[in-house]
């Protein structure tokens, strides 16, 4: 599949409609989640496009609410590694091993940081074929 086009002006084309002049915060996130959950139907997972306001959160909140915030952030990483692993990738065992290979972007500011995650996600584009259950 080639890369999706990640670019600062297709981008600011194409998500113009969720800037905050025309969205507050909270619709932005729910809109977010929207799409994750059609996407998730969409890869033959658990299609909560019917029940967002009752089986979504409940699911949800039977996950999370089981965890610390310490254990959640865990968790993304997690979630991160699994599905690298799930794609092809080869993800070392040992947390000495990822750290060695991070080191570098570990030393990065929270902008920069989160400039990079705004490119993966975008250039990930849908890598996923299977359905997260």
């Amino acid at each position: 599949m080639p890369d999706p086009i990640c670019t600062a002006a297709s981008l600011i084309d194409a998500a113009n409609q969720f800037t905050s002049q025309t969205l507050s915060p909270p619709q932005q996130h729910a809109l977010k989640i929207h799409a994750q959950v059609l996407e998730l139907a969409a890869i033959g997972g658990t299609d909560y496009s019917a029940v967002m306001s009752t089986t979504l959160i409940e699911d949800a909140e039977t996950l999370a609410r089981a965890m610390s915030v310490d254990q959640l952030r865990a968790a993304h990483i997690q979630i991160a590694y699994n599905n690298a692993a799930e794609a092809g990738a080869t993800v070392p065992d040992a947390i000495g091993d990822k750290l060695e290979a991070a080191k570098h972007i570990a030393l990065l500011d929270p902008k920069t940081l989160a400039d990079i995650e705004l490119l993966l996600r975008c250039k990930l584009g849908r890598a996923e074929g299977y359905p997260q259950t």
